[in-house]
């Protein structure tokens, strides 16, 4: 399965805590292997076959790690169960150690599910900027389009364009790279990736 094959169904967690179907998501963190060593990654689904997490770094298959992600207050053990590729990224999917935990976890990613999604909403309802500025945009394959900045804050921006880069890919909006993280009515919204490593690297 691909970063772009998304389901938005969302399932709640059975009696026998068994992990839910879907979560699509965007939670920030970091991974820190058995060396102790770290990078920053990004959630961004949750499903049946572990947590799918993208950064600058893959470790092995049946590496066990340590992932700290924001809004989930313990550290969760896991172990890499499985890797792929998403533009420059590298991507890979974790699986708890301990499954015991996976009900507490899928109910504290589904609060931040939501509350992804209530902020995307009210992000979007304020996406009527009176002064629109023009951008260059740069996508993932090399080719450019152009652009308007309908709305932008310290973390990232809201534009309308002429194409819709997939979800998670890498663009470039002006002199900054940006990871997309929503598509929008007639364009799409970026998180900027040195924002995005300040803050995971900040835990």
């Amino acid at each position: 399965m691909s970063p772009g094959q998304t389901s938005t169904a969302l399932a709640s967690v059975n009696a026998e805590g068994n992990p839910p179907n879907t979560y699509n998501l965007s939670v920030i963190g970091h991974v820190f292997n058995e060396g102790g060593r770290g990078f920053a990654v990004t959630l961004w689904r949750v499903d049946r076959k572990g947590f799918w997490l993208l950064g600058d770094d893959a470790p092995p298959l049946g590496t066990k790690i340590i992932m700290k992600l924001r809004g989930i207050d313990s550290d969760v053990a896991a172990q890499v169960s499985e890797t792929y590729e998403q533009g420059r990224e590298q991507g890979f999917v974790a699986m708890l150690t301990d499954t015991r935990q996976m009900r507490d976890i899928a109910g504290k990613v589904a609060e931040i599910s939501r509350r992804t999604q209530h902020e995307a909403k009210r992000r979007h309802e304020r996406e009527s900027s009176e002064e629109a500025v023009a951008v260059e945009i740069v996508l993932a394959d090399g080719t450019n389009c152009q652009g308007q900045v309908i709305d932008t804050s310290l973390s990232g921006a809201a534009l309308t364009a002429p194409k819709q880069p997939p979800l998670l890919s890498i663009v470039r909006v002006g002199r900054f790279d940006g990871r997309v993280v929503r598509h929008t009515d007639g364009g799409f919204a970026v998180e900027f990736l040195s924002v995005l490593h300040h803050l995971a690297a900040s835990g």
